[in-house]
Parts: structure tokens; C-alpha cells; sequence
């Protein structure tokens, strides 16, 4: 009775639902359709309230993206499968923030994993940064880098705007610095400077969204927000002439309102970190020296600043610096001055 009852039984799914056995794991050379039922079902089994299960079947989706043999169709076509499951669970009213994290996890996984096919992760990325949760948006801005690193390196250039801007407004907020950085890393992939060049105006928009924190508040890990600058320094040529004197005008403000930021701090270490940023800023500036020479003897001020890092010097030379990009040069028009800064209420 036991053996036939058994033979009788059935497994139940997520919720409750009636679900059958999982499909076999989909190998390289598999039709489209085994990858759909394997994905479609464990997918499924995110949103059981049973935690283990949740882990399990996130980390057999994720082994699943890289069969033996695997190539640039199956990981495309896996890719788009995942896609279409993950977006609709994280769009789903009903679904947990357990398994919208789970589905993050996935995402930055497997865009990591499959590289260049990452780029068919973006709907579902971008569920993801506009999730309400922090949780989940961390997850998206992980998963962003390898999908943003992806479609700049399609030839095709297919189009970015709303995946960057999603990533702008999804760390535009009083985040965790580990988001921060993660935006930065995601806005500032390592791509040829024609393609980084795309993402001049989201840099852009970031670092006055950055501007306007420090304006407001100070940000634990400052160092980050030179990333943008990098970048801005590294697509010279490849900007306009309104674009240049508008990066230089994001340049100059970051500078002039985290040095005022700065001297508002009771902190030593904070002011090493403050230090790390100038440093790194002169160097973006001095990587492409010969694309912006007329910049060079402006912000020299900033090299080297870990050394000597106290209100003082952090003091003069950010307005020392400021005030010589404001003038102008060859390379950008003149730039309005640098907004003050808010007391922050101990």
C-alpha cells in the first residue's frame, strides 16, 4: 500500500500548485525549448516560501548558463529565456523580496557568466533597479556592469538610454556606498573611449546628482565619485564642444563642493578619503594630457594630496583649482561658479 501510494504521489509546487518533476538541466546542444521548461520551472520555484529551496533553485538556473561546450546561441538563447522569466517575477506584485533578490542574484550571475549575451538581461534589469526595494536595486546595479559592458560592445549599438538611466536613478538617492560604487562601475565600463562615449551624459547627470548630496550631506566614500571624472577626461575627443565645457562645469562643481564638504569634517580618515579623490581626479586629468594640455597646470594642485591631507591644503587647492577652470581655456568655455554647500545639524 505504501509502494503504490508513493507510485500515486505527485510533487507539489510553490504556493501549493500542482508541479511536476523538474526537467532535465539543458545541455549546450539542447532545442530552445528544453532551456524554457528547465528556467520556466525553477524560476517557479523562487517564489516558495520554503528558503532552501529558493537557494537551490537559484544556483541550478545559475549552473545551468554554462553547459559543457556552451556557445554564443546557447548562451543567447539562454539569456533571453531568463530574461522573459525574471522580468515577469520581479514585476509581479505578489512575488516576495526574498525571491526578487534571489532573481538578482541570477542576474548578476549569469550576465557575469555569459558576457556578451548579457546584453538580453536588460528588461530585466531594469525591473530590478526600479523595484522599491534597496535590496533588490543592489542587485541590479551588480548586474548592470556586465550587461552595460555587453551592449557597448555590440557592434549594432543597441540602444542604452533607458538602462542608464535607470542606473542614475536607482543610486541617486541617499544609498549605501557600495551602490554608489556599483553605479560608478556600471556607468564607467572598460570599452573602447567611441563606445564609453555613449555614457557621457549619464556620467553627466550622475556626478550632478552627486554634486547636489554633497551639497546636502557627506558621503561616506567620496573616492568613487572620481570615476566619473575619469571618463569624462578619457571621451575628450569624442565630445562636443558644449559637451566639454559642460564636463568641465561637472568637474569643477564635484571638486569645489566636496572640498567645502570637507572641511566640515571631524573626521581624520575622512579627509584621507576626500584626499584619494583629488588624487585621483589629477590623475584622470594627466592620463589624457594630451587631449586636455590646457587643463594640466590648472589642477595640479590636487596631485599627490594623500600626502599632506588636512583642511587646509584640501581647502586651497580645491579653490585654487575651481577657480582656473571656471576661467576657461581653449579646450571649454567659461564655467559659472560652484554652488555652496548646506550646513548639516550635528
Amino acid at each position: 500500500m505504501l509502494a503504490a501510494a508513493l507510485a500515486m504521489a505527485v510533487l507539489v509546487g510553490p504556493r501549493g500548485a500542482m508541479a511536476q518533476a523538474a526537467p532535465p538541466r539543458p545541455r549546450a546542444t539542447d532545442a530552445d525549448t528544453a532551456i524554457d521548461a528547465y528556467v520556466n520551472y525553477q524560476i517557479a520555484q523562487l517564489l516558495s516560501d520554503d528558503v532552501a529551496a529558493q537557494q537551490k533553485a537559484r544556483d541550478l538556473v545559475i549552473a545551468a548558463a554554462t553547459p559543457d561546450k556552451a556557445d554564443s546561441i546557447y548562451f543567447g538563447t539562454f539569456d533571453t529565456v531568463l530574461n522573459n522569466r525574471l522580468s515577469a517575477l520581479v514585476s509581479d506584485t505578489k512575488s516576495s523580496i526574498r525571491a526578487k533578490i534571489c532573481a538578482g542574484r541570477i542576474c548578476q550571475r549569469v550576465a557575469t557568466l555569459t558576457k556578451d549575451a548579457a546584453e538580453n538581461l536588460q528588461q530585466s534589469d531594469q525591473q530590478l533597479l526600479a523595484d522599491s526595494a534597496a535590496a533588490v536595486q543592489a542587485y541590479g546595479l551588480k548586474a548592470a556592469g556586465p550587461i552595460v559592458t555587453a551592449m557597448l560592445n555590440d557592434v549594432r549599438n543597441p540602444p542604452i538610454n533607458a538602462l542608464a538611466g535607470a542606473i542614475v536613478k536607482a543610486a541617486n538617492k541617499d544609498t549605501p556606498a557600495s551602490m554608489v560604487d556599483d553605479a560608478w562601475h556600471a556607468l564607467t565600463p572598460d570599452v573602447p573611449a567611441a563606445a564609453k562615449a555613449r555614457m557621457v551624459p549619464f556620467v553627466q547627470q550622475f556626478i550632478e546628482e552627486r554634486r547636489d548630496y554633497y551639497i546636502n550631506g557627506a558621503p561616506s566614500n567620496p573616492m568613487s565619485d572620481s570615476f566619473g571624472v575619469l571618463l569624462l577626461c578619457s571621451t575628450w575627443g569624442q565630445q562636443s564642444s558644449s559637451d566639454r565645457t559642460h564636463s568641465m562645469q561637472d568637474i569643477s562643481d564635484l571638486i569645489a563642493v566636496s572640498g567645502q564638504r570637507a572641511n566640515t569634517s571631524i573626521v581624520t580618515t575622512d579627509l584621507a578619503k576626500y584626499a584619494q579623490m583629488y588624487d585621483n581626479i589629477f590623475k584622470a586629468f594627466d592620463q589624457n594630457s594630451s587631449a586636455i594640455p590646457t587643463a594640466m597646470p590648472i589642477v595640479a594642485p590636487l596631485k599627490d594630496m594623500e600626502m599632506t591631507a588636512n583642511k587646509t591644503t584640501i581647502r586651497d587647492a580645491t579653490t585654487q583649482v575651481c577657480a582656473g577652470l571656471c576661467k576657461g581655456t581653449a579646450d571649454w568655455g567659461p564655467l559659472q561658479p560652484p554652488p555652496p554647500i548646506v550646513a548639516v545639524k550635528p
